[in-house]
């Protein structure tokens, strides 16, 4: 049975544009598959977009394999960010991955950035998707396109408006299980 939290988070996801759904389960792919990336599913990922995106799938796992790592900062408040002064904070390398995502057109709405990075990282993330969502549009790396400004605005809005801390419920994806053989029955 679906409570009223998970369907809220598959309408906002079902409202995402196809090509930033797919983004969020590649992304969603290769940050949980660290520190082994799963051989089955990275050949799915490049027989579905063809093998000349091969270069950014490796690309994405290498730049998600710090998701873990971030995810412990995070847990910390006092490393959450020193005012830009030190990228080994959780705020400097989410926004490294960030970056990532808008330079490549993976993540191109706020609402596609604010579900992937919660997925990512938990609930704590929530307040802090709006700055790293503007820091990220706004990097010198980063062309800006003039539907951004929505987007920024988007941002704007949900750090006016708060979005609490509460973990997310469900994932579009999840990583695939181990195989476990069937118990051998005596006889």
């Amino acid at each position: 049975m679906i409570d009223d939290q998970e369907a809220e988070e598959r309408e906002v996801y079902n409202a995402l544009d196809a090509s930033e759904q797919k983004a969020i389960r590649f992304l969603l792919d290769c940050a949980a598959s660290q520190p082994l990336f799963q051989p089955v599913r990275f050949h799915e990922w490049l027989a579905e977009w063809g093998m000349q995106s091969q270069g950014v799938t490796l690309a994405a796992y290498n730049e998600l394999g710090i998701v873990r790592d971030l995810a412990a900062k995070l847990a910390t408040k006092e490393n959450w960010t020193d005012a830009g002064r030190n990228a080994d904070v959780f705020f400097g390398g989410a926004v490294k991955i960030a970056i990532f995502c808008r330079t490549n057109e993976f993540i191109r709405t706020f609402a596609a950035f604010d579900f992937l990075f919660v997925r990512l990282f938990g609930g704590a993330v929530r307040p802090l998707t709006p700055s790293l969502f503007a820091a990220a549009l706004l990097h010198p790396d980063v062309f800006v396109k003039e539907t951004d400004a929505r987007e920024l605005e988007s941002a704007m809005m949900a750090r006016l408006t708060g979005w609490g801390t509460h973990e997310p419920v469900w994932f579009p994806n999840h990583p695939i299980p181990p195989f476990e053989p069937a118990p051998r029955h005596p006889g």
